[in-house]
């Protein structure tokens, strides 16, 4: 249902985190990713994991960097002196430059004052430090990470950039900017997954225009949660799951006989409360009611080629109920 871009556009991040280490601090990068991915839910690119027999050992490390939303660099004194790392420092740098990734230094066997002399750069940021046992180097990263989605425009940013390079636009697509606040705005209450209900003022706005009057008057619903039934079309895709968060990409096309060109791509939804998270995907036809909040408008070309009008969701929760007959 997503493809990736094949005309040079850069694909959406897919790793939460790139861990930079040498190789003497092996084991304990991999303790950080061990504890990053088990306890905290991220997606981690790690040497170890990622490396594959064959193609370049550069290129694919470029390709983790560029794929990889966070930059962890385990700092040493002798970080510094080996070729690889030295470029995947200055790597990061460019790509922060740009905006693709953040860094985070964690200094392992260095002080404050000691990383002065190496870098002053890396010294002027906030870093991880004085902390030696990985559980609690995890806790520090994934508080940061964190910190950083919720306040920074991550979510809204990574939407962005995923629907326009992921999805097949027929003509470039129309953002609601209010709209993308909502979802930085409202990340932690709903979209970190942590069971808490949605908040009042949002409750107010709820409102449950069909899939057809969305689209015509996508602009209206701004800034707002609205709920949308449809019959569930095309293949979904179960993303990751990071902190409790399901990010679903699935299609939603409308239920009017006479409004079959509609449909609704929903990313970032949480199933909803008191649902285990093991459950089947639904099935094509089935019935899917989505809460969320309508993040662009346009034209998509769909599987067979056909051009539908579109509405970009990004959802705080979806229900599935079987086909009714």
């Amino acid at each position: 249902m997503t493809s990736a871009p094949t005309d040079g556009r850069p694909l959406p991040p897919e790793f939460h985190a790139f861990i930079s280490h040498t190789g003497e601090d092996f084991e304990m990068a991999a303790a950080i990713t061990d504890a990053l991915t088990a306890h905290h839910g991220w997606n981690v690119w790690l040497d170890r994991e990622q490396l594959l027999a064959g193609p370049s050992l550069r290129v694919q490390i470029d390709q983790g960097l560029g794929r990889s939303s966070f930059g962890v660099v385990l700092l040493s004194k002798l970080y510094f002196e080996k070729y690889w790392t030295a470029s995947e420092l200055d790597a990061i740098f460019s790509l922060e430059s740009g905006g693709r990734t953040n860094l985070i230094p964690v200094l392992l066997d260095m002080e404050h004052s000691e990383l002065m002399d190496y870098s002053p750069i890396l010294s002027s940021r906030f870093s991880v430090s004085g902390i030696q046992d990985p559980e609690e180097i995890a806790q520090k990263i994934s508080d940061s990470m964190e910190h950083h989605m919720a306040n920074n425009g991550y979510w809204s940013g990574m939407l962005r950039r995923a629907a326009r390079v992921g999805l097949l636009w027929a003509k470039p697509p129309e953002f609601f900017p209010d709209s993308l606040q909502l979802v930085d705005r409202y990340f932690v209450e709903f979209w970190a997954g942590r069971d808490a209900p949605l908040p009042e003022e949002v409750k107010g706005d709820l409102q449950t225009p069909s899939l057809p009057d969305l689209f015509e008057a996508a602009s209206l619903y701004e800034g707002k949660m609205v709920a949308i039934v449809g019959h569930q079309g095309g293949q979904q895709v179960l993303r990751s799951h990071a902190r409790g968060l399901h990010e679903y990409v699935l299609r939603i096309a409308s239920i009017s006989e006479h409004h079959r060109n509609c449909i609704a791509y929903v990313r970032l939804a949480e199933v909803a409360p008191g649902t285990p998270p093991d459950i089947p995907m639904p099935k094509d036809g089935e019935l899917a009611i989505v809460i969320g909040t309508v993040i662009a408008r346009g034209a998509m070309t769909v599987e067979t080629g056909e051009v539908y009008s579109a509405v970009y969701l990004a959802g705080a929760r979806v229900h599935y109920l079987p086909k009714l007959s």
